[in-house]
């Protein structure tokens, strides 16, 4: 069980942060797969606990394809890393190398 919160919580940061975020993305998506399968058989059950389960199932697949939308188009421009190159762009455009700071913020 921990190790589905490592990989739920690893996942998520990468895609967050944009570092290997397509693979993240795609291991997290497997997971919702498996997960949904294993956990969420809604029917095996009946009544209130069926629909219960379907819920969660259906929650799980829609997950699924949110993270397969990020396998397929990337990180996207708000990622952290894509605002670091857009600052490393930055940077260079006005004659600074890489990692340099402003004069002002020099201690």
């Amino acid at each position: 069980m921990y190790a589905a919160g490592v990989l739920l919580v690893v996942g998520g940061l990468c895609v967050l942060l944009g570092v290997f975020t397509r693979i993240a993305a795609a291991g997290l998506a497997v997971f919702m797969v498996v997960a949904a399968l294993i956990f969420h058989d809604f029917w095996r059950f009946t009544g209130m606990e069926a629909e219960a389960q379907r819920i969660q199932f259906l929650k799980n697949i829609s997950l699924m394809g949110g993270a397969l939308l990020v396998v397929f188009f990337g990180p996207g421009p708000y990622s952290v890393r894509a605002r670091s190159r857009v600052l490393e762009r930055r940077r260079e455009r006005r004659g600074r190398p890489p990692g340099a700071m402003h004069p002002q913020h020099q201690g």
